[in-house]
């Protein structure tokens, strides 16, 4: 098969010289993969809207098949986005994914999940897409390479090497007190704990691309009402929370700016580039707290990029807010549901418990020992 592609080009025209290479070589199929599409956003749905009028002009007669792609996850949202998909390309099927579940116990699923907590706190996730050795790598690829790679398959093989030697004291000592280590994934199937992860990754990003590239009308649009719910708390003092961002991490504002995939940010990015012109010394840039903080002071100097920046970083503080609850509440719903286990567990091995120690230890012990007692008391009274 042959790819035709183009960076950067009108997705419109690139169809339209696919169909053009498919006609002259005599091709059977076209595929047309328009994935990373947000329903609501007006350009991009145009975009698909253009994709269709161009295939009903070029090539009328084809078969045609138009998919929708959705995690089957989403929930009610889907619906939602699926209406809107099929008004702007008149949608023949749906695809759903990820319908299978993990396969992974609740106490895996509670400890990625703070660990993916702790990387997003670290601000692990703002990342956008680069060019390296003439391929387009994208910021969720090089979230996960990050977290996964670098840093989550590591950790699992040294846990799992350290439980094989670990002694009984340790043992007793990790029942009793909460662990950072991956215990409980560390000895669940590696592929499923990694499924896992890389789904929740792009789960978080998907969101963040989200809250930070739409108004919030354009959320009202989804029906989500629990994301809408957390946004409207995360809005409240979010002014003052971004001056904090600006005074405290004026690196990941920069790193933000950077990773941008909004134009309305290309003039903060233009000036950025001007000074920082290569990518070594815009990595070095992101890495130092005293030149981001330079950098961003004289961005802020000019009146239209300090209005970017400060709605920026309002962006980035209420996407941060909302996440991280986001986040923090399924790791609790999990925690949660290991602790009525527990209990549930606990109610089971009470009746056999209890049978245990009615037959062996009251009818054989106690039981006896009171007949004796009795018996040596009634003497005593007899006397």
């Amino acid at each position: 098969a042959d790819i035709v592609r183009r960076d950067k080009a009108d997705p419109a025209s690139i169809v339209y010289e696919t169909i053009q290479k498919a006609k002259n070589e005599n091709y059977d199929v076209i595929l047309v993969d328009t994935a990373g599409r947000l329903q609501n956003k007006y350009n991009l749905m145009e975009e698909l809207s253009k994709i269709k009028s161009v295939i009903d002009k070029n090539s009328p007669e084809s078969l045609r098949e138009c998919i929708l792609v959705l995690d089957a996850n989403t929930g009610q949202n889907g619906l939602q986005q699926a209406k809107v998909f099929k008004e702007a390309v008149d949608l023949t099927s749906v695809a759903l994914t990820k319908l299978d579940g993990s396969g992974l116990s609740a106490s895996a699923k509670e400890e990625m999940l703070d660990r993916l907590l702790d990387e997003f706190d670290n601000s692990n996730f703002a990342k956008g897409d680069i060019e390296r050795d003439g391929k387009l790598v994208k910021g969720v690829d090089r979230v996960k390479e990050r977290v996964i790679e670098e840093k989550l398959k590591p950790a699992l093989v040294s846990t799992r090497s350290d439980l094989k030697t670990e002694g009984f004291f340790p043992k007793l000592v990790r029942f009793f007190a909460h662990s950072k280590r991956p215990v409980a994934s560390a000895t669940s199937e590696h592929k499923k704990v990694i499924a896992f992860v890389e789904k929740e990754i792009e789960s978080i990003f998907e969101k963040q691309t989200l809250l930070e590239n739409s108004t919030k009308q354009e959320l009202e649009k989804l029906g989500d009402n629990k994301l809408l719910k957390l946004y409207n708390k995360a809005e409240k003092n979010a002014v003052k929370r971004a001056q904090n961002l600006i005074e405290q991490k004026p690196e990941l504002v920069i790193k933000k700016i950077l990773n941008s995939s909004n134009s309305q940010y290309q003039p903060l990015k233009d000036a950025i580039n001007a000074e920082y012109d290569t990518v070594v010394a815009k990595k070095l840039l992101v890495k130092q707290e005293v030149a981001s903080e330079k950098m961003l002071k004289k961005l802020m100097e000019n009146d239209e990029y300090r209005k970017l920046v400060n709605q920026l970083s309002e962006k980035v503080e209420i996407s941060r807010k909302v996440l991280r609850q986001l986040i923090k509440s399924k790791s609790m719903s999990l925690g949660l549901l290991k602790t009525v286990g527990g209990f549930i567990a606990l109610g089971c091995l009470a009746v056999p418990i209890d049978h245990f120690v009615h037959k062996y230890i009251i009818k054989k012990f106690v039981e006896p020992g009171l007949d004796t007692v009795s018996s040596l008391s009634k003497k005593s009274l007899f006397k």
